[in-house]
């Protein structure tokens, strides 16, 4: 009686063992320092950045590899710590933050009445990485005048960025560093609008 309580402990245990899920990955993309001098406004300016929209497959919180060009593979134990918007999002305003000084930037009106130097719209339609170690960020993207009823710059944009090694971390990495490439290219449209390089 005594072993075949002790085997059905064990089998019990095995069981146990076999039902516990690996342990997920959680990730979160990062602002990236820029390369050049940070351009310098005369005078305090604030940026509006509306909620960039973003792919319906995008929406969930685990990582998207795209297999091919009809294949996406989605992996259950890599996940973003954050809806992946609104980190998009929070590292787009850092990342022009820090390479716009006397720059604010905004993403949510707190008040109807808030005025705004500028306003950035963004439309994602591919933010992922691939079978051949590439990070690729499509969208269109505009600078509108302060209160978002004239069109003052207009881009398509396919930014390409390659992954340094075959692990996850590395992938984010890269998605990072391709939304610090728009970054730049949106930064220096507002210069060109008027900002004077001081350091």
């Amino acid at each position: 009686m005594r072993l075949r309580i002790i085997e059905i402990i064990s089998v019990l245990l095995a069981l146990s063992a076999c039902s516990v899920s690996p342990k997920s990955n959680i990730y979160l993309l990062q602002a990236v320092e820029p390369i050049q001098a940070k351009f310098v406004t005369q005078k305090p300016i604030s940026i509006y950045l509306q909620p960039v929209n973003f792919p319906d497959y995008l929406e969930r919180p685990q990582m998207v590899l795209r297999k091919n060009a009809v294949t996406l593979g989605i992996e259950e134990f890599q996940r973003w710590g954050e809806p992946l918007n609104a980190s998009f999002e929070r590292v787009l305003r850092e990342n022009l933050e820090m390479r716009l000084s006397l720059a604010t930037v905004l993403s949510k009106k707190t008040f109807r009445t808030m005025v705004f130097d500028y306003q950035l719209a963004i439309d994602v339609s591919r933010f992922d990485t691939n079978a051949q170690q590439q990070a690729i960020l499509q969208l269109h993207w505009a600078i509108l005048n302060g209160a978002g009823d004239k069109l003052l710059f207009f881009s398509s944009e396919i930014i390409t960025v390659p992954i340094k090694a075959d692990n996850f971390q590395a992938r984010v990495e890269a998605q990072s560093a391709a939304v610090a490439i728009l970054t730049n290219k949106v930064a220096a449209q507002l210069r060109n609008r008027g900002f004077d390089k001081t350091h």
